[in-house]
């Protein structure tokens, strides 16, 4: 909407925001939300109009947007933005723009991309032009704690490569990150984690004691054995089953893991898969194959799902035609199949 502000209106908004010291822009918007004659009472100078309690939540929320933050706080968009840019502009001064990008820093503050690039430009904070700004591969090593910390991390500590990097608040492309930690013998393969590394993760930080005693054979058996099941384990232990499940495959042997996790579920019943060019037999818990079997007496049962799929796909003329779609899966052999 365009439209002209003159004669007394403008006189006292103009006074207004001499009286308060703040742009005449914040002044007329904020007058429009709240009223003019409301907003002449006040008496002391606010900060973009912003308590300190707003101004904290603007701080610990940058997914919020700008009409979010203001209609929690009873302030104009105007005013939200422009702390957030407040908070870029010394973030950048104080250095951060040398190691992460505009859009990184944007995210960090909610704001644009091109928003931090003009902040950054006002405040004479150019980049150099062709190659993008980037330190050097130990440089970033110092900047992670250094060598032996990134080795703890990476193979006991139950950080992944993502993790490490965004802690440290270091925006870089996954190959760049790979070609950094190469050069004190690392990859970020799977293969170099320990058990203790899953323990870790699925414990989160503080927790380091009993991390080391999921990482043993002999006792996380004893636990699981002393819990009842698995299940029960993880119930104890304040986590999902499923995250748990996946430490107990890593840390047992396959032997123990057949005793205590599968054969836990109940009696088993073996099973021939039904795809022709498969017919291998595998076992599922019997009260669940019994169980879907009252509910749906021809249902199929499969080995996986890449037998279900080609099962599937032949019977509707779906082969060499892409993956079959959901809802023609569904129809055919339901959605509760034995794979």
């Amino acid at each position: 909407m365009n439209f002209e502000i003159g004669g007394e209106i403008l006189g006292r908004l103009t006074a207004l925001a001499r009286r308060l010291s703040q742009d005449l822009a914040l002044v007329v918007s904020t007058a429009l939300y709240k009223g003019l004659e409301r907003l002449e009472e006040v008496k002391v100078q606010s900060s973009d109009f912003l308590s300190d309690e707003a101004k904290k939540d603007i701080e610990a929320n940058p997914k919020l947007s700008h009409d979010e933050l203001a209609t929690r706080h009873n302030v104009v968009p105007l005013a939200v933005r422009k702390h957030r840019k407040f908070l870029a502009r010394t973030y950048l001064k104080n250095g951060g723009w040398q190691t992460e990008t505009d859009g990184a820093i944007g995210s960090r503050f909610g704001l644009m991309y091109d928003e931090i690039g003009a902040l950054r430009r006002i405040e004479k904070l150019l980049r150099s032009r062709g190659r993008p700004f980037s330190l050097k591969a130990r440089e970033y090593v110092q900047m992670l704690g250094g060598e032996e910390a990134i080795k703890q991390a990476l193979t006991n500590g139950g950080k992944t490569l993502s993790d490490l990097f965004r802690d440290a608040n270091i925006n870089l492309t996954k190959e760049r990150q790979r070609q950094v930690i190469g050069t004190i013998g690392l990859t970020g393969n799977p293969k170099q984690r320990t058990h203790l590394w899953y323990a870790n993760r699925l414990l989160g930080p503080g927790k380091e004691e009993f991390a080391r005693q999921l990482a043993n054979r002999k006792i996380l058996k004893k636990l699981i054995v002393d819990a009842g099941s698995a299940t029960a384990l993880a119930a104890r232990i304040g986590v999902e089953p499923g995250n748990l499940f996946r430490i107990v495959k890593v840390v047992l042997t396959s032997a123990q893991y057949k005793s205590l996790i599968i054969k836990g579920t109940g009696e088993l019943l073996e099973l021939h898969c039904d795809e022709p060019s498969c017919g291998r037999t595998f076992s599922r818990p019997k009260a669940g194959v019994e169980r879907l079997k009252k509910k749906k007496p021809n249902q199929k049962h499969f080995c996986c799902r890449a037998c279900r799929n080609h099962f599937c796909g032949r019977l509707l003329g779906l082969l060499g035609r892409g993956k079959p779609r959901r809802e023609h899966i569904t129809e055919v052999v339901g959605s509760g199949s034995g794979a």
